[in-house]
């Protein structure tokens, strides 16, 4: 008997909404969801193939990690991500290529980008930042997550086997 009523309240709610305008069915929608943050982080290499690593001040862990940070409302994720690389280091990069997107915790997703500098020197932001370092793709600091290990790997296997030293 329950289940016959809420299979009838069902049928009758969506009757009901497709009568509606769609902006408020839009936002019907929208209230009916679940809310998600937004991070973009970037794979950030040099003009020597070193990858750029951080030592966030306010995360869970200060290890090292890649750079990124949440989108703000209204921003492009290529935006954030450009804004994120400025405030935090100074630089200004070009966006080569989506590497993945995933839910990394309970409604949070990640973008993730592979980056080129285009120009600027390394400030490292003191409000935000505890160190930030090149490193060599052979020699990554100890502690980096597995869920970042598992998005550089691709990375750095391609180059690796594009540099000089592979040959």
């Amino acid at each position: 008997m329950a289940l016959r009523l809420l299979t009838w309240l069902q049928y009758a709610a969506v009757r009901l909404a497709v009568r509606l305008p769609i902006p408020v069915r839009r936002r019907l929608a929208w209230l009916s969801q679940a809310t998600f943050t937004v991070g973009v982080s970037a794979v950030v290499l040099n003009d020597r193939d070193e990858l750029l690593l951080l030592r966030h001040r306010f995360r869970e862990s200060h290890a090292w990690e890649l750079p990124g940070g949440f989108v703000e409302r209204g921003e492009t994720l290529d935006d954030a991500l450009r804004r994120e690389l400025r405030e935090e280091t100074g630089f200004e990069v070009d966006i080569v290529d989506h590497i993945s997107t995933r839910i990394s915790r309970v409604r949070h997703v990640d973008v993730s980008y592979l980056a080129r500098i285009r120009s600027g020197l390394l400030h490292v932001e003191p409000q935000e930042l505890l160190d930030a370092r090149f490193f060599h793709c052979r020699e990554l600091p100890p502690g980096l997550s597995p869920e970042q290990l598992l998005m550089l790997r691709p990375v750095l296997e391609t180059v690796m086997r594009n540099s000089p030293e592979s040959n």
